[in-house]
C-alpha cells in the first residue's frame, strides 16, 4: 500500500496545515523543560522522521546543528525548499529509514521525532510491529552520544496502544502528557485543518466551540542514554 506520505502534493498541504495550527516553539520549549535541557545552542540534533521540517526548524532558530531524516522523498524535498528565517545553521535533510540512519554511532545530542513512531507502526503490518519497534529503539541508542536524550511525541491515543507501551514497559522509556492547543484562523481554517490530520469525525466534535482554541494531548516518551 503507498503511503500519502509520498504525495508532493500532500507535502505541501502538510506543512500549510502544521504551521497554520499548533505552535511549534510553544511545543519545544515543553520538550525542553522535561529533558531537563536549557537550550540547544551547539547541539547537535537528529530528528527521524521530520516530515516537511517545521520542527527541525524550530531547533535550528534556538542554534542546533539540525539532522532531518524521512522516509519520504517528497517531504524532504519539500523540508529543503523552505529557509529556516532565522540567525542559525539551516538543516541538513536525507532520506532514510528510520531504523537505518547514514550516521556514525553517537552523533546526536538529542534524537527527536513528533509522530514518527505511531506512523511508523500504523504502516507496518501487526505481526512485524514489535520487530520495527525494537530496531528503532537500537538504532535510537546507536544515534545518541552517552548521556544523550531520545525523545519522542505521540499523540495520547496512540501512546495506549499496546506496541507502545513497549517504550516504557521494555525499552525503559519514561513517559510525560503534554498539553498543547491549536489555535485556526477561521472556521474554514479549522475544519480544513482537522480532517486533514484527524479526520472529519474531529470536526465533528470540534465545530461547536469555533473559535476557541482546540485542546491537544500528546505524550513525550524519552530516555537519557546510558542511564
Amino acid at each position: 500500500m503507498r503511503s500519502r506520505y509520498t504525495n508532493r502534493r500532500f507535502a505541501r498541504r502538510f506543512n500549510r496545515f502544521r504551521e497554520a495550527a499548533g505552535d511549534p516553539s510553544a511545543l519545544v520549549e515543553r520538550i525542553l523543560a522535561v529533558l531537563g535541557i536549557g537550550g540547544l545552542t551547539e547541539t547537535n540534533v537528529v530528528e527521524l522522521g521530520c516530515g516537511t521540517g517545521v520542527m527541525s526548524r524550530e531547533f535550528c532558530r534556538r542554534g542546533a546543528r539540525v539532522k532531518g531524516f524521512d522516509s519520504s522523498e517528497a517531504m524532504i524535498r519539500f523540508a529543503g525548499s523552505v529557509p529556516t528565517d532565522g540567525p542559525g545553521p539551516e538543516p541538513v535533510y536525507g532520506v532514510a529509514d528510520h531504523r537505518k540512519i547514514p550516521l556514525p554511532a553517537g552523533s546526536a545530542d538529542v534524537v527527536f521525532g513528533a509522530w514518527t513512531v505511531n506512523i511508523m507502526l500504523a504502516e507496518t503490518e501487526p505481526e512485524l510491529r514489535y520487530k520495527a519497534l525494537e530496531d528503532l529503539v537500537t538504532e535510537v541508542r546507536r544515534l545518541a552520544r552517552p548521556g544523550g536524550y531520545a525523545a519522542f511525541l505521540v499523540p495520547e491515543a496512540a501512546a495506549a496502544q499496546g506496541t507502545l507501551t513497549a517504550m516504557t514497559s521494555a525499552h525503559g522509556f519514561d513517559l510525560r502528557i503534554l498539553d498543547d492547543e491549536w489555535i485556526f484562523q477561521s472556521r474554514r481554517n479549522a475544519r480544513r485543518i482537522l480532517t486533514f490530520f484527524k479526520g472529519r469525525w474531529a470536526w465533528k466534535v470540534y465545530r461547536t466551540r469555533w473559535p476557541q482554541p482546540d485542546p491537544q494531548k500528546g505524550v513525550l516518551l524519552w530516555c537519557r542514554i546510558g542511564e
